[in-house]
This record gives structure tokens, C-alpha cells and sequence, in this order.
């Protein structure tokens, strides 16, 4: 990979963690958040791929072809009708889903989203986010899309779950007591993400065969009988194999952050 693409690939944009709420509006789409999700990460890599000067201030480009990708989908009727969908809910809900207003530039914009490629454009304007959010790096999702993994929003929602719990260090921290990595049980992800332990352990295993993220279920032999134990798994962004490891010597030694679940 040549310098210019790493530079590309390490660029980050913020999602709002309203994403993870389980109960509310989302628990209403709980079935459809991993589709809002692989959207919105494709509708934000594309106004990332375009300059103002391409299409006008603050407004991007998407086609038919790439919503239906972003799904894991064939493009088909059903597919489009899922994409055209998701589109206007991400749109009408961006205020409490995202960490951006968007819009339809042209209001007969999503009429237009039908075979082959079809472009609408969509504009989007950045705003503060006051209940947190999470970076996820371009290069994360681009690995994602580019897959051959048919449930991409399985993909997306899994990983956004697990890294929005790795929270950066601040400056002065010790690496080896504030790693870079999380504790999570296959319950909790389930709860947040609305997969079976089936789809997301597959999930899991793919986003670790892409490469942008580690895991590691932690055993180690019980003080009081000799058995082994397990804890729950510990995950850190791909290539961190340092940050997990220090995590799992933290939580064999019994020490816990915030964000242990």
C-alpha cells in the first residue's frame, strides 16, 4: 500500500452512538439498525471520495449499484425497495441517529433510485454531538464494503458495537493500564445489535479474516480447583495485537474498566 492510500485509509469521521441505544426509536428498527448503519458508513465514505468543487458545497453523489452493495445485495427489486427505504429513514431520523443533518438535494431524488447506476445526491451538514460518538476509520469501512460477506450490515453493526467501546487514551496514560481494546460478552452483543450468537460470532470471524479487528478469549487455570476459566472475549482494532494483549493481562489479573461488559 503506497503512502497516499495509508493517508487516505487513516482518515476518521465521527458516528453518533445513538446507533447503540436499545430502546426507543431504534429498538422500533432493531431488526433494520445494521442496514441504517452500512448506509450511513457508505453515504459518509462517499462524501468523503467527493470535493465541493465536484457536485457543490456540502452535497455528494451515491448510486443504486453501491446501496445495494453496502446491504450485501443483489441489485433486484426488493434490494431497491430496502435501499430506497433505509435512505428515507436515515434521512427523516439523521438528527438523533448521526452526527450529521442529511438531506435529499433534490426532493425527487429517491424516485431516482431504481436499476443499475443510478445516482441521487445527497447533501449532509455536520453538527456537534453532544451524546457522544465514535471514530471509525475509512479504511475500516472500505475493507467492509469491498467484501464478499453477503450480511454486510451484520459486518457493520458488530464492529461498530465492539469499537465504540475502545476508547482512546488520553494524553499521560499508561498503554499497559489503559489499552486500546474492550471486553465484551456474546450477550451483550446480541442485545445491542438484534443478531442471533450465530450471526454475530460469523460476523466476528470475518471483520477478523478482513483484518480490522483482533480478538481473543482469555483462559487461564482457576486458583481454587485447577480448572480453566474463560472470560468474556477481548477485542482491539485490527493490527493492535499489543493493546489486546495488555487487555487480557489486566482482566486475568482482575482489573476492569468503564466499558467492560
Amino acid at each position: 500500500m503506497n503512502k497516499t492510500n495509508d493517508r487516505e485509509n487513516r482518515q476518521t469521521f465521527e458516528v453518533g452512538d445513538p446507533f447503540l441505544v436499545s430502546h426507543g426509536f431504534l429498538n422500533t428498527y432493531l431488526k433494520d439498525k445494521g442496514n441504517l448503519l452500512a448506509v450511513y458508513l457508505y453515504l459518509k465514505t462517499q462524501r468523503m471520495a467527493y470535493t465541493a468543487s465536484d457536485v457543490g458545497t456540502d452535497s455528494f453523489v451515491v448510486s443504486s449499484n453501491g446501496l445495494c452493495a453496502a446491504l450485501g445485495k443483489d441489485v433486484n427489486y426488493p434490494a431497491i425497495v430496502c435501499a430506497k427505504n433505509t435512505v428515507c429513514t436515515l434521512i427523516e431520523k439523521s438528527k438523533s441517529l448521526t452526527d450529521s443533518c442529511l438531506q435529499f438535494v433534490e426532493p425527487e431524488s429517491v424516485s431516482k433510485i431504481r436499476y443499475g447506476e443510478t445516482y441521487v445526491r445527497i447533501g449532509e451538514r455536520d453538527r456537534s454531538y453532544k451524546q457522544g460518538f465514535s471514530k471509525i476509520y475509512l479504511g475500516e469501512v472500505q475493507a467492509i464494503l469491498e467484501s464478499d460477506f453477503k450480511r454486510k450490515p451484520d459486518l457493520f453493526i458488530v464492529f461498530f458495537t465492539i469499537v465504540s467501546r475502545i476508547r482512546p487514551r488520553k494524553s499521560g496514560d499508561d498503554p499497559k493500564e489503559r489499552p486500546e481494546a474492550c471486553s465484551i460478552s456474546v450477550r451483550i452483543l446480541c442485545e445491542f445489535t438484534g443478531l442471533s450468537e450465530l450471526r454475530v460470532s460469523k460476523a466476528v470471524r470475518e471483520l477478523k479474516k478482513l483484518g480490522v479487528l483482533c480478538a481473543l478469549t482469555p483462559t487461564f487455570p482457576s486458583r481454587k480447583d485447577g480448572n480453566y476459566v474463560s472470560l468474556n472475549t477481548v477485542y482491539a482494532r485490527g493490527g493492535h495485537e499489543d493493546e489486546l494483549n495488555a487487555k487480557v493481562k489486566l482482566l486475568i489479573h482482575g482489573k476492569k474498566t468503564d466499558l467492560d461488559f
